[in-house]
């Protein structure tokens, strides 16, 4: 059995929307739920995929567990001893991100303009006080390898302006890799770069996981490249987790509706090749104080009395499937989305598979 890494148990994160002092005062806080109730496994060495629309909470997630936002509530647990860092004190926060770091998205921004490659990297080293000069420039010059970034020396002593996007990146990459981490967020890591770069970052990230038992969670909107490089995947739609399972699982038998809509989108490389784009109708709905029931009700073509409940998670397969929808539960005497609903889906303006 594979050993787990990281547990999550309803993860919450709630940004106030009115800071006045008159809200204050008068205990009208609102919140906006950038999170509800998220709860997940990550298995150790494995790459897990975080998708969804832009707004739908990924990032969030990340930036919670690594404890860059602290959680409104929840429970997160890392290692052999099952720590919650919800909970970590200052101290107890030092050392956990000796072990969890993270990749950012955009590569121009992520880096100090005044810092050379070489100052850049080494620093967690000193702020984590770890070995002497000699040490320290040794395994600068090992990450920055590791990231492939090679050689070595044409780069080290360069500035952020003297690099391409895709160097900046190896550069961040290999700024997360010199602690020796076990687990890495990678936010969109790649989004930025051409294609071509992309697929040698995407190389690099995959070796260090099958080389450096590396675990990591890998957030995109690209369905396609997820594919490629996770292991598992879950979709998050409003602040909620939509769906969850196997890579090819997820893509290749997508079961929530909303996952069905965004396989659906994906191109493909036959214009042949026949299939159904399914559409959402409707608009995202507003997250402030939460919403009651399915996140998905408003734009599903299936929306039925159940859907004002909260669904949980139903398992669909042998393959680590389950999805946050009422149309599986087994005791439910209601039609699967690919029996009867066709009609009424048509008349939602939603194409069905």
């Amino acid at each position: 059995m594979e050993e787990t890494l990281m547990e999550v148990r309803g993860l919450e994160k709630h940004y106030p929307v009115d800071t006045g002092l008159l809200t204050q005062l008068t205990g009208g806080q609102r919140y906006v739920h950038a999170v509800d109730g998220v709860s997940f496994d990550i298995k150790k060495g494995e790459i897990f995929g975080l998708a969804g629309e832009s707004g739908c909470g990924k990032t969030t997630t990340a930036r919670c567990l690594t404890r860059l936002d602290d959680p409104t509530g929840g429970e997160i647990r890392f290692g052999d001893d099952r720590r919650n860092i919800a909970e970590l004190d200052r101290s107890g926060l030092h050392d956990y991100r000796r072990q969890a770091q993270i990749i950012f998205q955009d590569p121009f921004e992520s880096m100090n303009d005044r810092f050379t490659v070489r100052k850049w990297v080494v620093e967690p080293l000193v702020i984590h006080d770890i070995g002497d000069d000699e040490e320290q420039e040794s395994r600068v010059y090992e990450s920055l390898e590791q990231a492939g970034l090679t050689p070595v020396d044409q780069f080290i002593d360069r500035y952020p302006h003297e690099l391409s996007g895709g160097q900046r990146q190896r550069v961040a990459i290999a700024r997360a890799l010199v602690l020796n981490p076990s687990f890495i967020v990678a936010d969109e890591p790649t989004s930025m770069l051409d294609v071509s770069v992309r697929a040698s970052v995407l190389r690099v990230l995959k070796r260090l996981v099958e080389e450096e038992n590396v675990t990591m969670i890998y957030i995109s909107h690209d369905l396609s490249l997820l594919r490629y490089v996770c292991d598992r995947i879950a979709i998050m739609y409003q602040g909620e987790l939509a769906e969850l399972g196997e890579s090819d699982a997820v893509l290749q038998d997508p079961k929530h509706p909303y996952t069905q809509s965004l396989v659906s989108a994906v191109p493909r490389a036959d214009p042949r090749e026949g299939r159904t784009r399914i559409r959402i109708p409707g608009e995202v709905e507003e997250r402030i104080g939460g919403i009651e029931g399915c996140s998905f009700k408003n734009r599903c073509p299936y929306r039925y009395e159940r859907c004002d409940d909260d669904p949980e998670m139903y398992e669909m397969s042998e393959r680590e499937q389950t999805v946050a929808c009422h149309l599986y539960d087994a005791d439910e005497d209601r039609p699967r989305p690919d029996e009867e609903r066709v009609e009424d889906a048509a008349d939602a303006g939603v194409g069905v598979n």
